[in-house]
């Protein structure tokens, strides 16, 4: 395959459309939908799987990971994991969105340079450090000025 051809691949991973190069050298893509805030997202093909960064419109980064794997709607595969000596506990879920399954998590400040997970037999790891959140913020901040 060409790299042309390639590129193309990316962009449309998963049949996903409107996406654009925004630092094509890093792999970051971005959409734009007029009257949405901006999304970011990295493909790892190989690996069968996208990364995407938004923020809400509360302003709270939200991240979410595709899996390139078909699924029945509205199932849902969980997974306990304990932490800590206090046996604390955490389940992480992965839903069926749309035919694929997808891992989401939010956070109230900008995500650390390493995101990783696991549900079952489904991992990612995405590194943050690459990606540049700037437009991400100030189409938020963008969208929250109010005239005065």
């Amino acid at each position: 395959m060409s790299k042309h051809a390639l590129k193309r691949e990316e962009l449309n991973f998963m049949g996903s459309k409107g996406w654009s190069w925004f630092d094509e050298k890093r792999r970051v893509q971005i959409k734009r939908v007029e009257g949405d805030l901006p999304a970011l997202r990295k493909v790892y093909v190989d690996e069968n799987y996208a990364a995407l960064l938004t923020i809400s419109d509360n302003g709270r980064y939200r991240g979410f990971v595709f899996f390139d794997e078909p699924c029945e709607e509205g199932s849902a595969i969980t997974e306990t994991k304990y932490y800590g000596v206090d046996g604390e506990q955490n389940i992480d879920v992965l839903h069926c969105i749309q035919g694929k399954l997808v891992f989401m998590k939010s956070w109230a400040t900008p995500p650390e340079t390493r995101w990783e997970g696991s549900v079952g037999d489904f991992r990612f790891s995405v590194s943050l450090e690459d990606w540049d959140l700037k437009p991400l913020q100030k189409a938020y901040y963008k969208s929250r000025a109010v005239l005065i």
